[in-house]
């Protein structure tokens, strides 16, 4: 059987004084397309200044296939521990079950 390898993606907020950092999960070492920021509705060219953040940046990957819906960026892990086990990409960092690069 062949272990599926899941990339995992940070992007920070790229404003001063802005704090957040947005995650994600790719099947590929591509990253994902970059995070538009929200425009303000009745004012030309302006956007809101939260909703900026940077580039992609690689932290590692996972062992397990990942998926996107409208809910977020998950991965059904394939480790001894946790065959089968669905887990958002938010949590998967925040518990460290990633190997970085």
């Amino acid at each position: 059987m062949t272990t599926k390898i899941c990339y995992i993606w940070a992007a920070q907020k790229s404003e001063p004084g802005q704090h957040g950092k947005r995650y994600a999960a790719t099947s590929t070492s591509t990253p994902p397309e970059p995070i538009q920021p929200v425009k303000v509705p009745h004012a030309r060219n302006l956007v809101y200044q939260e909703s900026m953040y940077g580039n992609w940046e690689l932290l590692g990957t996972a062992k397990g296939e990942c998926y996107e819906n409208d809910y977020g960026y998950f991965v059904v892990l394939e480790t001894p521990e946790n065959t089968g086990r669905q887990i958002d990409v938010s949590d998967l960092v925040r518990l460290g079950w990633y190997t970085t690069v």
